[in-house]
C-alpha cells in the first residue's frame, strides 16, 4: 500500500469550528493547518508557538476554543503531550487534534496512533508528511 493510500483510506472531514487554538512552533505547519481549517469554515484562530504558551492560553481562555491542535515536539521532544495531559486534566470542552511527524509512516502510525487515540483521546491525528510534500492536511479520525 502506498503512503498516500494508507492515509486517505482513513481520513475524514472535520466539522467547521468557531474558534481554534493552533499550538505549533513551525510556521509552515501552523499556517497550513490554519488555512485548511479556514477553508472548512473555522472563523477565529489563536496561535501559540510553544506548549508553555499554549497551556497558558488554555488556563485563561480554554473554554473559548472549540478545537485545539497541538504539535508534539516543540520546546522539548514531548512538549505536546504536556498540552494533551493538561486538556485531559482540565476537561475542557471541544475537540483535540495532534499533528506530528511520528504519524508519517504506517509502522509508527499504529502504535503511536493508538496511544493518541485511546489514551490521550484525541479526535483527530494529522500526519505532517502530506503537509510537507503536498501541502495537504489529512484529518485521521481518533476517538
Amino acid at each position: 500500500m502506498t503512503q498516500q493510500r494508507f492515509y486517505t483510506a482513513r481520513t475524514t472531514q472535520p466539522k467547521p469550528y468557531a474558534t481554534a487554538l493552533i499550538i505549533d512552533d513551525n510556521d509552515f505547519y501552523a499556517q497550513a493547518i490554519t488555512e485548511d481549517l479556514a477553508r472548512r469554515g473555522t472563523t477565529s484562530f489563536t496561535r501559540a508557538d510553544s506548549a508553555a504558551q499554549g497551556i497558558a492560553l488554555l488556563d485563561t481562555q480554554g473554554e473559548a476554543f472549540d478545537l485545539v491542535v497541538t504539535d508534539i515536539s516543540m520546546e522539548s521532544e514531548y512538549a505536546g503531550v504536556r498540552v494533551l495531559n493538561h486538556l485531559k486534566r482540565k476537561q475542557l470542552p471541544g475537540d483535540y487534534a495532534v499533528a506530528t511527524t511520528a504519524l508519517n509512516y504506517w509502522f509508527g502510525f499504529y502504535p503511536i496512533g493508538a496511544f493518541y487515540k485511546y489514551y490521550m483521546q484525541v479526535n483527530y491525528m494529522i500526519p505532517k508528511r502530506p503537509i510537507r510534500e503536498r501541502n495537504t492536511v489529512l484529518w485521521v479520525p481518533g476517538r
